[in-house]
């Protein structure tokens, strides 16, 4: 291994700031936003082409930092949603027949299906 890879591997940000190519190389809306330090996930790919490997890692790592911080706050979105449907299926199950008619009141639309089905007449 020669010494320029060893130093790539062991220390990639200091290998980046020698080695790599000027922002010349960069398109114009990434080299902005990395004058700025405001670069964006999908700047990774034309970071790397330039030579700007550390950069371009730490994008990506950064991405998945916050994917897996979405999907964690999805995760915890779901089990508040399944343990609030598990209490209410307890508290159904718990509830007698007239409890639970007491709990789903029929709106007026039903009724009147129900009496058309049934041939009730009057009030």
């Amino acid at each position: 291994m020669t010494a320029r890879e060893t130093l790539r591997i062991s220390d990639p940000k200091l290998f980046q700031n020698m080695f790599a190519h000027t922002t010349a190389s960069l398109p114009a809306d990434v080299a902005n936003r990395r004058n700025l330090g405001q670069n964006i996930a999908s700047d990774a790919d034309a970071l790397q082409t330039a030579g700007f490997q550390w950069e371009a890692d730490e994008l990506r790592r950064k991405a998945d930092v916050a994917e897996m911080q979405r999907m964690n706050q999805r995760i915890d979105e779901s089990r508040q949603v399944q343990q609030q449907h598990a209490q209410k299926r307890e508290q159904w199950q718990s509830m007698g027949l007239l409890e639970r008619l007491g709990h789903q009141p029929l709106s007026p639309e039903v009724i009147a299906a129900n009496r058309r089905k049934w041939g009730i007449k009057g009030r």
